[in-house]
């Protein structure tokens, strides 16, 4: 796996093969098998705008969503995302987060799980017996940015070094309160 800091914003003129060819070029010609992207890349202004695939979905939606490009040293795909709706009918998208609870399906095992994937928007994610059944969107790290930045609570803050410590800790507390309040018999 690799990974850039060269988003679609900056990406000039769409030569998104270019800038893949920088990032992967001895893994295309050596064709260590298929090159897939997930993220933004499939959004409106990446490399082709793939349709998100509804939830619930597993590898089988996911893998039927994926579309492929083309250009003159290969081929690749892109996967869809996915999109949810809320009990009050709004709806909620991801794009490249599916692909990474993906990644950890065989971990969680058969049964109901809630996986949380922190971030600039925070996704919690409902996952059941290896299937994406709904996720709700909250841009937590954004406020967080804007606050630290512009109020006057970020005067009050400093830029220590991370706690993993107490991040474990208040993980591990939450998911004993979690499993407390879930009922396994649904």
């Amino acid at each position: 796996m690799r990974s850039s800091p060269r988003g679609i914003l900056s990406v000039e003129n769409g030569k998104f093969a270019a800038v893949l060819e920088a990032q992967a070029e001895d893994w295309i010609a050596a064709g260590d098998g298929p090159v897939m992207m997930s993220g933004m890349i499939g959004s409106r202004q990446g490399w082709l705008e793939v349709p998100y695939a509804a939830c619930p979905a597993g590898f089988e939606e996911i893998a039927t969503g994926m579309r492929k490009v083309t250009w003159d040293g290969g081929t690749a795909w892109i996967a869809p995302g996915l999109s949810c709706h809320d009990e009050a009918g709004v709806p909620d998208v991801m794009r490249g987060e599916e692909v990474q609870i993906l990644g950890v399906l065989d971990r969680l095992g058969p049964g109901a799980h809630t996986v949380c994937l922190p971030g600039t928007h925070s996704k919690w994610v409902e996952v059941t017996d290896g299937r994406i059944m709904r996720f709700t969107t909250h841009m937590t790290g954004e406020a967080f940015a804007v606050f630290k930045a512009h109020s006057i609570l970020g005067r009050m803050m400093k830029d220590d070094a991370s706690d993993l410590a107490a991040f474990l800790l208040d993980a591990y507390e939450g998911a004993l309160l979690r499993a407390r309040t879930v009922d396994p018999a649904g």
